[in-house]
């Protein structure tokens, strides 16, 4: 999989590094971790000691790619939604490049995957801890996270004419 776009700024503590290979595998090893410290525990559970333990790893390891829970739950949101990026192109391959078929294909993917119950743990969990790690008060994890899917349910609406297929043995007339 490939490392979530915003992780190597929430990793390494913003300093300014690319990890190497090998970090970069740490890094997705820490991430997927901090997932399931969600799913098996809850999000009053998420703090570094506990990711690093699911990790298999020492804290201080862990406090070399992220200098603080924050930076983790940033690189979470973007783990996240990288990983419904990587489903979604899957699912597109063999899809015409047109909106609808695009469209149905996410929505389709979505309904199956809320139909597993860690997915549903995940983000119940999820929700509790950005609404309660966001000190502005203004939803700005939550946004994060969603950012994308509304962008591009934005874009198939915007393209609505092709979002619709045409009626079967339609003439064009209402």
């Amino acid at each position: 999989m490939r490392m979530p776009q915003n992780a190597n700024a929430a990793a390494l503590g913003g300093r300014n590094v690319a990890p190497s290979r090998k970090g970069r595998a740490r890094i997705e090893q820490i991430l997927a971790a901090a997932r399931d410290v969600l799913i098996e525990k809850d999000y009053t559970q998420f703090s570094l000691r506990n990711i690093a333990a699911a990790a298999g790893i020492h804290l201080s390891n862990l406090q070399y790619y992220f200098r603080s829970k924050e930076d983790v739950i940033h690189a979470l949101v973007d783990y996240i939604v990288q990983q419904y990026d990587a489903k979604y192109r899957e699912r597109f391959e063999t899809l015409p490049t047109m909106p609808y078929p695009r469209f149905i294909a996410m929505l389709d993917y979505l309904i199956e995957d809320i139909h597993d119950p860690q997915t549903r743990r995940l983000f119940v969990q999820l929700w509790a801890l950005l609404e309660s790690s966001d000190a502005t008060g203004n939803g700005t994890l939550l946004n994060e996270l969603y950012a994308q899917h509304i962008e591009n349910i934005a874009e198939y609406i915007r393209n609505s004419t092709q979002l619709c297929p045409p009626a079967r043995g339609s003439s064009g007339q209402p």
